[in-house]
């Protein structure tokens, strides 16, 4: 089973890379962009709201996002066992999100997002926050000291203090 996120920036190869490895693994390849681009020529409704903002060039809701997605990621991991999903998420809150999501629907995630953090360890969770908020500038990607404290002591996010 195979569930992989492309993160990186536009143009960097994540499609190029993404169809590698679903033929390496046999996943399905799931790309935001393409779903989006297929839901707006469908001219469905979900299509039009999404063509509302594209044409505008605006960011489409987290909401229209996930109503493209999830239908396709339940489907991919139904038939292939797994997925590498291609510009998603674009954004932490979009990240948090298809997190809990993942774990209402079975999709064999971690329970919640001290138990993911565990999983990619203090000190990647850390990287991870600190590349945000060089990139950025935003607050509420900067680190606490209680995260910076386990990275470096190599603690598990969900042994109590």
């Amino acid at each position: 089973m195979v569930r992989v996120v492309m993160l990186s920036a536009p143009g960097a190869g994540k499609g190029t890379h993404g169809r590698w490895l679903t033929q390496q693994t046999g996943a399905a390849h799931i790309s935001s962009g393409d779903l989006l681009r297929a839901e707006v020529a469908r001219a469905s409704d979900l299509g039009r709201q999404v063509a509302g903002y594209t044409t505008r060039g605006d960011l489409v809701p987290d909401a229209l996002i996930f109503s493209v997605l999830i239908p396709a990621v339940v489907a991919a991991a139904r038939e292939t066992g797994g997925y590498v999903l291609d510009g998603f998420p674009r954004t932490m809150p979009q990240a948090l999100r298809a997190a809990e999501i993942a774990v209402e629907l079975g999709l064999n995630y971690p329970k919640g997002p001290l138990a993911l953090g565990d999983m990619l360890g203090p000190a990647r969770v850390l990287a991870v926050l600190d590349g945000m908020q060089a990139v950025t500038h935003d607050p509420k990607y900067r680190a606490t000291t209680w995260l910076r404290r386990r990275a470096k002591l190599g603690v598990s996010l969900k042994t109590p203090d």
